[in-house]
């Protein structure tokens, strides 16, 4: 596989060759078809639609008014607030009273809201720039800035919060609402290029079978459970299951003029490749050099550049600048000893290892989909590191998605922690086998020194057996299929506790593996648990003279695919 970088993904896509490319006319169609449901039953994500067909309910609106002003985060609801407002002229002293009291950007002593992470930033910055183009209102200062430069990253370097199946559609939000009602036409005509490569890159994790189930820098383990219950990629593609009740994301697109055939055209049944997603920390500092430091702070934050030691002074700079320190967003970290300044020295090897992984850009995306299945990772991200968001390999067959996860696991359906992997795995893949390997820095077990608690080591397979139309166990495999796609895991250990595939203890070093293929791909699943059978392993822990360190070594072979690393 040939690395190569976001900022060329639409275009290659769009001088490829289009034999898999979506109807135009088609999705035109599940357009008016997800217009006309969403009268059906009135609700706060398809009163967008109401609204953009002059269809009144001024009570919904009411209720959507009352929301925003009391909840925790209203941006969320805002979002939604100023595009009925741009959709309609029934609402506007109604919408405009209720929304007039929000400060749109970071004020001193803020506790509550959050301007900062990516999706916050647009949704933030495109609802003041629309009231004041549309409205008047008197930007906050260097708006107009943050802006464009927000929205030439995007389009340059692409998503920090990549693939995230949570947090999307938010950002979606925010460029939609810029793409169809900006007056300026720069920023009109950048928000529309960054929302159509977002999009593009949805359909890229998107298979045939309409699942979305992508690796991802943001994510929960719900969003995973139900992977084929997508209301976008039924209105992209046709696939999938057809929503009952529009969600935020297709009522915004079922209602915006954004162009969309290059996002159609850019369809794949079938891809294997790698590229890399945003840009390295260092040249964040060059992106960001024309802002002032106040707005450099809040840019390395949508990167997730909180407490990595070259941006960590600027963190502690401007959390005393705004008076931030009883912030939800950092309470997270107040049990770290000695303070924040502790995280600006750039020696603090310890604290590296908790404040490096939260770090989005600059990572290597691996994907592989082939009909219904797929198989997609970061490569080589932040192994041994303390993981927060980050869904680093998955694995899909047809409408299921299986997936390692470090930590302790009790039950997957209650599992919601603010970290989702305790500690991270490299991860090496060629097209449809992945190597995973785990190996915990030793300074995990200081954990609790900063406020973090007991930290467990054991790794956790989410196997959903209920799931499958078959599945079984090959030694240390556990094989599944569903429909015509299949889907095998490779486990450090054949263990089962609570009804959790777990590998506990204190091992600290595992060799997990994954491997996916499907009917077009291996023929029928006997022949692809045969592949299963024959496929080997090793595994070792040896003392390198030469170099004076220790190093874990894992390969394996499935097929004709062989993967191996030295980790060191």
């Amino acid at each position: 596989m040939k690395p190569f970088y976001c900022f060329y993904l639409l275009l290659v896509f769009m001088l490829s060759p289009v034999v898999n490319a979506l109807d135009l006319s088609s999705y035109q169609d599940r357009v008016d078809e997800i217009l006309t449901q969403s009268s059906v039953s009135p609700n706060h994500d398809n009163m967008l639609a109401l609204s953009y067909q002059g269809i009144e309910n001024t009570a919904m609106v009411d209720d959507m008014i009352a929301n925003v002003q009391t909840a925790r985060i209203p941006d969320f609801s805002l979002i939604k607030l100023i595009r009925i407002l741009l959709n309609s002229d029934q609402y506007d002293d109604r919408i405009l009273s209720g929304i007039e009291h929000f400060p749109y950007w970071i004020s001193q002593g803020e506790t509550q809201y959050q301007y900062w992470s990516e999706n916050h930033m647009i949704m933030w910055m495109s609802s003041e720039w629309l009231l004041h183009e549309h409205f008047g209102r008197a930007p906050t200062p260097t708006l107009a800035q943050r802006l464009r430069h927000y929205l030439d990253l995007k389009v340059t370097h692409g998503f920090y919060e990549f693939n995230s199946p949570v947090y999307y559609k938010f950002t979606l939000a925010g460029l939609l609402n810029l793409a169809d009602f900006a007056i300026d036409s720069e920023i009109k005509a950048q928000a529309s290029l960054a929302a159509q490569k977002l999009l593009t890159q949805f359909l890229l994790f998107t298979t045939e079978a309409g699942t979305f189930a992508p690796t991802t820098g943001r994510a929960y383990t719900e969003h995973y459970r139900n992977p084929g219950n997508h209301g976008l990629i039924y209105l992209l593609t046709g696939k999938g299951n057809v929503p009952q009740n529009p969600g935020m994301d297709v009522s915004f697109l079922a209602t915006s003029t954004l162009e969309m055939t290059p996002v159609l055209d850019s369809w794949q049944t079938q891809f294997s490749g790698q590229f890399v997603n945003g840009h390295s920390l260092g040249e964040s500092f060059t992106l960001n050099s024309a802002l002032n430091r106040e707005d450099r702070a809040v840019f390395q934050w949508s990167m997730g550049g909180y407490f990595a030691p070259s941006v960590a002074e600027d963190t502690l700079w401007a959390i005393n600048h705004y008076d931030l320190s009883d912030h939800e967003a950092f309470k997270n970290f107040a049990g770290i000893s000695n303070g924040l300044q502790w995280f600006a020295d750039t020696a603090a090897t310890i604290g590296a290892t908790f404040s490096r992984s939260s770090v989005l850009t600059g990572a290597k995306l691996n994907i592989y989909k082939h009909g219904g299945s797929a198989l997609s990772s970061i490569d080589n991200y932040w192994g041994g590191y303390y993981g927060y968001q980050q869904w680093p390999v998955i694995a899909v067959a047809d409408d299921v998605a299986v997936w390692p996860l470090s930590g302790n696991v009790d039950d997957w359906q209650t599992y919601r922690p603010y970290t989702a992997n305790t500690h991270l795995p490299k991860v090496i893949q060629e097209d449809n086998l992945a190597l995973i390997l785990y190996w915990p820095n030793t300074e995990l077990s200081l954990a609790n020194t900063f406020g973090l608690g007991e930290i467990s080591t054991e790794v956790n397979i989410y196997w959903p057996e209920s799931e499958f139309d078959e599945w079984q166990q090959e030694g240390r495999w556990l094989v599944g299929r569903k429909g015509d796609s299949y889907v095998a895991m490779f486990r450090d250990c054949t263990d089962k506790s609570n009804g959790i595939y777990s590998c506990k203890g204190d091992r600290g070093r595992q060799m997990w593996g994954s491997f996916v293929g499907n009917a077009q791909t291996h023929g029928s699943y006997s022949a692809f648990v045969g592949v299963i059978r024959g496929s080997s392993y090793k595994e070792s822990y040896t003392w390198n003279w030469k170099e004076w360190q220790f190093q874990y070594y894992g390969r394996i072979t499935v097929g004709d695919k062989n993967l191996s690393y030295t980790w060191k």
